[in-house]
């Protein structure tokens, strides 16, 4: 019998039993839909996830550290090794800047200053070079890195300084405002050991003026909250936190918190902690010449420490590369503790798990286009019982088993092919309602490092993938009914009431 005879009479079968032959299209649809919305909507979060990477985290950045797990600095970071990098890795990298961390209070009031917020001194420029989508102002204008007066401020911190200020919830009003920081700079125990002084706290006081708010991030870099951070120049948080000099004019310029052992606690200018520590002594050694050996000692380098190194490569396919030459490099230099963070690799764990997520979704969308087909595996297991004699009959008048055979998963894969197209036709239509009613935006957050706003993607190779494995399912199921039917025997078959 040939190819079109076969089709034909698989065709007036299909339209003869019109209620049962739509229904089981209908049962492929639905489930060849739910395949196609789910894979596009799997292909919506990489996309959004892949987008959020390098927007937010900028997956060309590695970050070099030598702080610790504890915040304990377990190694020294110089500028020698930024301009080491920025020359002996200029085939690879783009730029490299340094950056410094510490903790300021901000003064609300006369008589209130705020907790420790964290400060960090960089470049703006840079930064905005780097994270051009991060380092973004709600208000004002981000300064220029020769204004050493100048400062940005994250959203959390202005929106809580916002609050505690000028009761409002508007941090933009943060903007062209003063604020008083007070820097301090806590002596080692050593330099008060065997004395009635439980620990002494210099601190200086330092005008600054905000010019921007930054938008709220969400992003915290290698253990630096954007929106929980007040950001000056390089140059001036370090000039910040130096100890006053060993002079008179440089304890002028500070003032110190001493804390007894007895419990009582003073507060004093620089001059009168001078007199005090030239006055104590201890084995013939008086706390003067503690704190000058000390500042000797932590000055000798000190302009040219730095806490953290930002590497920017010109390329996301030399991240590897880069991370490399800085391990070796380190490790040549004696410092293997110093942490070389890419971001690359926090991209790679996301992407990692997107990837089990895609897995679970691509599974849950062949289950149901099998559940739909075994519809079709009970509807021609019907048909066969139905049409038995049928069978008999037309073996006996000499149809093949291979006839027999072609017949009936003629019909299933009829059947597999019209419902596979209209469920892709649905699965389109229902990733389009999805997006445009933004059912998904902003449901997928990881933690308080970037939030993710996805909507699902329809593809070309999305709808052959849908539209194959259910075809692929709808024949494999229609042929165990359709094989039956062809090993009928048709004397039995006659027989068969």
């Amino acid at each position: 019998m040939r190819i079109a005879d076969v089709l034909r009479l698989a065709k007036d079968h299909m339209v003869t039993s019109k209620l049962r032959t739509a229904l089981t299209i209908l049962g492929i649809i639905m489930g060849v839909m739910a395949m196609t919305a789910i894979l596009s909507v799997s292909e919506g979060f990489g996309i959004a996830i892949r987008e959020a990477m390098e927007t937010y985290f900028n997956v060309r950045v590695i970050f070099v550290t030598g702080i610790g797990t504890f915040g304990t600095q377990e190694c020294k970071l110089y500028l020698t090794d930024v301009e080491y990098i920025r020359v002996h890795m200029a085939d690879v990298v783009n730029d490299t800047f340094p950056g410094v961390f510490g903790a300021v209070r901000v003064q609300v009031n006369s008589t209130y200053w705020t907790n420790y917020q964290l400060v960090m001194g960089s470049s703006h420029e840079k930064g905005q070079k780097v994270w051009p989508t991060l380092y973004v102002p709600l208000k004002g204008k981000i300064p220029s890195d020769v204004d050493k007066k100048g400062v940005v401020l994250g959203y959390k911190v202005a929106l809580f300084l916002a609050r505690l200020k000028f009761k409002t919830e508007d941090p933009a009003v943060l903007v062209d405002k003063t604020l008083r920081l007070r820097v301090e700079m806590p002596l080692p125990s050593t330099a008060v050991e065997g004395t009635d002084i439980a620990s002494v706290t210099l601190y200086r006081e330092v005008t600054v003026m905000v010019r921007a708010v930054l938008k709220e991030t969400g992003v915290n870099l290698a253990g630096f909250d954007v929106d929980s951070s007040i950001i000056g120049t390089f140059e001036a948080v370090k000039e910040w936190f130096r100890p006053p000099e060993p002079t008179n004019e440089g304890f002028a310029q500070i003032s110190a918190r001493i804390e007894w052992r007895s419990g009582e606690v003073d507060e004093v200018d620089g001059a009168e902690l001078k007199t005090l520590m030239e006055a104590i002594t201890v084995d013939d050694e008086t706390l003067w010449d503690r704190y000058v050996d000390w500042y000797n000692t932590r000055m000798a380098d000190y302009d040219e420490l730095a806490s953290i190194i930002v590497v920017y490569a010109k390329d996301v396919d030399y991240v590897e590369e880069i991370e490399k030459r800085l391990k070796d490099y380190f490790e040549h230099t004696g410092r293997e503790q110093a942490k070389v963070i890419a971001l690359k690799a926090y991209a790679r764990a996301i992407e990692g798990v997107l990837g089990i997520f895609r897995s679970l979704l691509i599974v849950l969308g062949v289950i149901a286009v099998i559940v739909a087909s075994l519809g079709v595996f009970n509807t021609m297991t019907t048909n066969v019982r139905e049409r038995v004699k049928e069978i008999g009959i037309m073996k006996a008048i000499g149809a093949t088993s291979g006839t027999v055979l072609k017949l009936f998963w003629s019909e299933a894969i009829l059947m597999g092919i019209i419902g596979s197209f209209l469920g892709v036709l649905a699965g389109w239509g229902a990733a389009w309602v999805i997006a445009a009613t933004g059912l998904l935006k902003g449901i997928v957050a990881f933690g308080a490092v970037f939030t993710v706003t996805a909507e699902p993607i329809m593809t070309l190779e999305i709808a052959i993938w849908s539209f194959t494995v259910s075809l692929i399912s709808t024949a494999i199921f229609g042929y165990l009914p359709a094989r039956w039917a062809s090993k009928y025997d048709p004397v039995v078959a006659l027989r068969y009431e």
